[in-house]
């Protein structure tokens, strides 16, 4: 998932006619490159200067609007309520294939969680921990561009006045497990090879 740059960074996601000459390809080749396509979604920004794609091969089963009062105070400062809806996914689903000079991020807490957004148009883009090795990206379903929303859950509110359900905590908690096991939180676009953020943070507090 490394991120590719230029003008054609959605005609990536459709394979040339090369790619889909059959005798090319091994026996069932065909079908499994149709189920790799079907798989991405795509990811912009409101400008559209920022674009990638997010696999759900894994199709998420968390998908959260939150009403924490950091999440609440990230909308107000971004001037965005849509920075409040998050699916959950792990790092190595999210590709960033162009407008990667664009991203910047923020923390309200030296500690707290690093909220990614395109300075280009302030579109929000995910949340992260502090740490790159913990398998967890909160993409905003704003930048998703997705016709079949079962492919990421029913969005449940949370926190604040309303009580996370237990299902969507035990959701959450499973995919984080699977994704330690299975070590989902490389490659990671926010972070580089050291671990450290492609960007440095801003502290607002």
């Amino acid at each position: 998932m490394h991120p590719r740059s230029g003008e054609q960074g959605l005609e990536a996601l459709t394979p040339s006619k090369s790619e889909c000459v059959p005798q090319r390809l091994p026996q069932g080749g065909t079908q499994l490159a149709n189920l790799e396509q079907m798989s991405l979604v795509k990811l912009r920004c409101r400008c559209g200067s920022v674009l990638g794609s997010l696999d759900l091969s894994r199709p998420s089963r968390v998908r959260v609007v939150c009403h924490c009062g950091d999440c609440s105070a990230y909308a107000r400062h971004i001037g965005s309520a849509l920075a409040t809806q998050i699916v959950q996914v792990t790092p190595d689903q999210l590709t960033i294939r162009a407008g990667r000079e664009h991203l910047r991020c923020l923390r309200l807490t030296e500690r707290g969680l690093t909220r990614w957004f395109m300075a280009c148009c302030k579109t929000p883009l995910a949340n992260t921990s502090r740490h790159a090795w913990l398998p967890f990206v909160g993409v905003m379903s704003c930048v998703l561009e997705i016709e079949d929303e079962s492919r990421v859950g029913p969005a449940v509110h949370a926190n604040g006045a309303h009580p996370t359900p237990w299902a969507t905590v035990f959701r959450s908690l499973w995919a984080l497990l699977r994704g330690f096991l299975f070590r989902r939180h490389r490659p990671n676009p926010f972070f580089d090879e050291r671990g450290r953020p492609i960007v440095e943070p801003q502290i607002i507090a």
